[in-house]
């Protein structure tokens, strides 16, 4: 959201909805009988892509911005049967709008090889 002050002095709010370039990681166990049809109990990350964002505003780098991430983010998950054909994707869970972390605020993550 874009917020500015008016001739009159007015506060005047812009908010835009669009989507976020970047990559998903999904975890979830595999269950027992190999089918993945069903993950409810997972967990996913998601990393936005800074370069392409950085682009979209205009050239702006991480270095001379608060921040290139958006005020606030939600993740949709969806689905489709046919990857080419957008009607049939469907939205399977999406999440609740939060404030987007920045700087020193966001988790550091190390990823494992498992056993």
């Amino acid at each position: 959201s874009r917020t500015t002050l008016t001739g009159d002095n007015e506060v005047r709010t812009e908010t835009e909805t669009r989507w976020l370039a970047g990559k998903a990681l999904l975890f979830a166990e595999v269950p027992a009988d190999g089918k993945v049809c069903d993950i409810s109990d997972g967990l996913f990350i998601f990393i936005p892509n800074v370069q392409k964002e950085a682009e979209l505003q205009g050239g702006t780098s991480a270095c001379n911005a608060a921040s290139l991430l958006p005020a606030q983010m939600r993740a949709v998950l969806s689905r489709t049967d046919k990857p080419t054909l957008a009607e049939s994707q469907r939205v399977t869970a999406e999440t609740l709008w939060i404030n987007t972390p920045g700087g020193e605020d966001l988790p550091a993550i190390e990823l494992e090889e498992g056993e």
